[in-house]
């Protein structure tokens, strides 16, 4: 791995693992490895590839592992490297995973995963081929066995393991428990080091032997480490100003001196073409993740009409020729005149979409920074870029134009990034906000300050949390510069774009300084009275969309007549001039007359693919099912293999002994979130409770989990009671006080 620490604690991804003796070779000794002294390892090979199995359903629970035919191009590398190896008991795998980090790691038994950033980082199947090697240096060095050895030791205080059962269960304890030892993780960082050598080692040798250059992974590691090539010396040592980085490079430097010509196995047949092919082929990769495999069935069935997830995002391209409108899984393309849709983008939970200012391609992001542009006229993917900044974006947003890319991070820094190279353009950092719960607010309402670009995407404006604290850039002249005062007091609340040259901004204690302001010169073109929690431009026209406005989720605002002139009930809605788009329901987009709201046009929508299930139940005679995904929810009679009811979405769904199902409604707007249990066979309510917003409840199953805060006494730290009820009746049926401590 290039650095383990990064993953240890969250899912214990301990990137641990194991040692064998590697085949000699005339002329090519074996690297000596040693293991130091004090590291028991009570861990059997059977009981490891058991770890392994425990900590990958926790890996495959957050990440998607890629477990089909695009696999096969790296396991080939793999099997290269390993035939220098003699067999083990180790099961050594070898898997992408959709991680959004330039990473690779290994889990205990010989899992490893790649992840696809890393791939796109890479130069060369040599650059691969040393990652690869590296972590296989990991696994027969056995450093995961040490290291869980050590954890259970100290955490559990167990010095061995039966079956697989009690592994498993062991594993699980370890789990519940380690926030109680936090020492035992910071016990084992300490011999990271130590480690990354060691897989380095044997990597470089594991290359050499097949035919791989040990330079390419050398080059790579200094290149993605950002180490510059300093290897620092010997004073900088004695002084502690070598950084580990450095320190690493110059010994896989000096470990690749060593290696004697005799161990240069025969070059395996590369072609730069062929690998640049799958590189690109792993980018673009849209799949579930793995082959459908299945045990027989009783019955298998297509449901009846199938769940789809709400439209979400929705915009018009600046020439008015197409619209785009955009739910959890894909990004649907339509044309404007005739209103019809074209065609569809994979886009997985991607943010929302914009047309170039050329109106000729869509450019978008998803959350872990993959950047994506897809021509109109083409109907494919044109650009891809995987983007690693090394910070945690709190913020972020991509340009119109998808050059650019900016970054608010939790330090308070704002940074611009190119996306074609992923470099720097600016950094700026903000003051801290002057109240924690300002910061609070901010987080919980998703409004970590703000970033906007201008349709065109020359200028840029953000800001963070102190009113005269911004920063604007003009990408021609390549420079910060001054917003003139009319612009600045107009950054407090939201603000954002009409066009290339119109600013508008809210301000004034009840908005009564909202206005539309030329930008960047300045000049107040019109005042308006807006209050709102959320305002954004429409494409083209002098309207503003509102979210929330009295009864409806969505209001659209006529800027010139200073009043509403619409009030929409659907997640999503996009102007341009006179015309606007909605959806209707399950898949029908409508095209409608402002001033009437008369149809201009309708337009059904293919079916999107159905992600990770946000709640499900099923019913114990199988007649019954209840799925929610991110916006809708629905239950179908199976027996007639028909939907019953559509409704939003819920949290949670459990059929209960009499065929009624208990769902958990989420707060939607003023509706308070409910626990609400209906027969679906007559389609009546049971009954309904209400859960108010001040209480910390999770609800399982037939289970709600409840966190009470009570006042300590005296200096004491707050009385925290842990309750489980009962979903029904609301009930406690388990109570436990934890005096000092919080439970997680």
């Amino acid at each position: 791995m290039l650095r383990r620490s990064q993953l240890c604690c969250s899912a214990l991804l301990v990137c641990l693992l194991n040692p064998t003796t590697l085949l000699p070779q005339e002329g090519c000794p074996v690297p000596e490895f040693t293991l130091p002294e004090d590291a028991p390892n009570f861990i059997s090979e059977r009981q490891e590839v058991d770890l392994g199995n425990a900590v990958a359903e926790q890996i495959q629970s957050v990440y998607t592992v890629i477990d089909d035919d695009i696999n096969d191009y790296l396991r080939a590398i793999g099997k290269r490297l390993l035939a220098q190896l003699p067999r083990s008991g180790l099961q050594i795998e070898f898997h992408l995973v959709s991680f959004p980090q330039v990473n690779a790691f290994s889990l205990p038994g010989g899992r490893i995963y790649v992840a696809r950033k890393l791939v796109a980082a890479t130069r060369s199947e040599d650059e691969l081929a040393g990652v690869l090697a590296h972590e296989i240096g990991h696994v027969i060095t056995r450093h995961a066995a040490i290291d869980m050895s050590h954890l259970f030791s100290k955490v559990l205080g167990i010095t061995s393991l039966g079956d697989s059962k009690d592994v498993y269960t062991k594993f699980n304890q370890l789990l519940d428990n380690l926030a109680r030892n936090p020492r035992a993780l910071k016990d084992i960082s300490r011999s990271e080091d130590d480690e990354q050598v060691t897989a380095d080692r044997v990597s470089l040798y594991l290359m050499k032997r097949a035919g791989y250059d040990p330079q390419a992974y050398i080059q790579f590691w200094d290149r993605v480490a950002e180490v510059g090539g300093k290897t620092g010396n010997v004073l900088g040592d004695l002084f502690g100003r070598t950084k580990p980085e450095q320190k690493r490079l110059r010994e896989m430097r000096r470990l690749i001196d060593q290696l004697p010509a005799a161990c240069t196995g025969p070059r395996p047949e590369i072609k730069a073409a062929d690998y640049e092919e799958w590189k690109s082929a792993v980018g673009a990769y849209s799949g579930l993740g793995h082959r459908e495999s299945l045990p027989p069935a009783e019955w298998k069935k297509a449901l009846n009409p199938k769940l789809r997830g709400n439209i979400q995002h929705m915009r018009f391209s600046q020439d008015g020729k197409h619209l785009l409108a955009q739910d959890s899984a894909s990004i649907f393309v339509l044309s404007h005149k005739p209103f019809e849709f074209l065609f569809r983008i994979d886009a997985e939970n991607a943010l929302p979409a914009q047309f170039t200012p050329d109106s000729q391609a869509i450019v978008f992001h998803s959350p872990d920074l993959r950047v994506e542009k897809w021509s109109i006229a083409e109907e494919r993917r044109i650009d891809l870029h995987e983007m690693t900044v090394g910070q945690n974006c709190i913020s972020v947003k991509l340009s119109p134009d998808g050059r650019h890319l900016a970054c608010l991070d939790l330090e308070f820094k704002l940074t611009m990034f190119n996306v074609a190279d992923g470099l720097q353009v600016f950094q700026k950092k903000f003051s801290p906000p002057r109240f924690l719960f300002v910061l609070r607010f901010s987080l919980l309402n998703d409004r970590f300050g703000q970033l906007e670009f201008t349709p065109d995407g020359r200028y840029f404006v953000g800001r963070a949390f102190q009113e005269n604290e911004y920063v604007a850039y003009d990408f021609t002249a390549g420079k910060l510069f001054n917003l003139p005062k009319e612009i600045r007091s107009r950054l407090h609340w939201d603000f954002g774009f009409l066009s290339d040259s119109r600013f508008f901004g809210l301000a004034g204690t009840k908005g009564e300084n909202s206005a539309v302001v030329s930008f960047p010169s300045g000049e107040v073109l019109r005042k308006f009275d807006l209050v709102a929690a959320n305002v954004d431009a429409v494409t083209h026209g002098d309207f503003l969309i509102l979210r929330p406005v009295k009864d409806f989720p969505i209001g659209v605002l006529d800027i010139n007549a200073g009043k509403m002139i619409l009030g929409i009930k659907q997640d999503s809605i996009d102007l341009y001039d006179r015309s606007f788009a909605s959806e209707q329901i399950d898949g029908v987009l409508s095209l409608l007359n402002a001033d009437d709201a008369a149809v201009i046009g309708q337009a059904r929508l293919p079916q999107s693919p159905l992600l990770r299930p946000r709640a499900l139940s099923l019913s114990a005679d199988m007649n019954w099912l209840a799925v929610s995904e991110k916006s809708r929810g629905a239950i179908w009679n199976l027996k007639k293999n028909e939907r019953v009811f559509l409704s939003r979405n819920f949290d949670g769904a459990e059929f209960i002994y009499d065929n009624t199902l208990l769902v958990d409604l989420p707060k939607s707007g003023d509706e308070k979130r409910k626990l609400v249990r209906m027969d679906p066979a007559g389609l009546s309510l049971v009954s309904s409770r209400t859960i108010e917003e001040e209480r910390a409840v999770t609800h399982d199953g037939l289970y709600l989990l409840e966190y009470r805060q009570e006042a300590g006494k005296g200096k004491e730290a707050p009385n925290t009671i842990l309750a489980v009820q009962s979903a029904l009746t609301g009930q406690d049926l388990w109570t436990r006080a934890y005096p000092t401590d919080f439970p997680s």
